[in-house]
């Protein structure tokens, strides 16, 4: 970075080493982005998928040792984004959920699996983690969605009384 290649910060999340890579990466990344992109639309979840990447990759080279042999390639940061902002999108939207435990235990699976990655020799788990810290605090700000009764006046229905007797939001929100 100290001779003005800033454009590898974004650049690492779109290249991958192997065509084994770039498989894993998509079909670990396909079910959360689909889940994610129907839910909160392409520009949201593109947004996320640049900013958590981003994240990822500004905190390994903040954490990166020249010693170490560590090349930072692949969407790996930008998934842990995925999964730290569905994380944080279960937190948010608690209330919308109606088997609680089962999707909380599922999203850990998840992330525990994935977490297994970092037994791999040379892979960037600095890169992981910053993805999933970036991707946490981004679910916080882009995947809110408004609550049963609490929506504004254009986007009531017609017959419905659209007076709002109480926060849009909750208090975890």
């Amino acid at each position: 970075m100290e001779q003005g290649e800033r454009w590898r910060l974004f650049s690492c999340m779109f290249l991958h080493s192997s065509v084994v890579h770039l498989l894993f990466n998509i079909f670990t990344l396909l079910p959360t982005s689909i889940q994610l992109e129907e839910e909160f639309g392409f520009l949201k979840i593109g947004i996320l998928y640049v900013l958590a990447g981003l994240g990822g990759s500004i905190l390994s080279c903040l954490h990166q040792d020249p010693k170490k042999d560590i090349v930072s390639i692949g969407a790996s940061s930008a998934l842990f984004g995925f999964m730290g902002s569905m994380l944080s999108k279960f937190i948010t939207n608690w209330t919308s959920y109606s088997d609680k435990c089962f999707q909380l235990m599922m999203l850990l699976v998840i992330i525990c699996l994935n977490s297994l990655l970092r037994l791999i020799p040379r892979v960037d788990n600095t890169a992981h983690l910053g993805g999933f810290i970036s991707g946490f605090f981004l679910g916080f700000v882009l995947l809110i969605r408004p609550q049963h009764g609490h929506v504004g006046r254009k986007y009531v229905l017609p017959g419905y009384e659209a007076t709002r007797h109480k926060s849009k939001y909750q208090f975890h929100q």
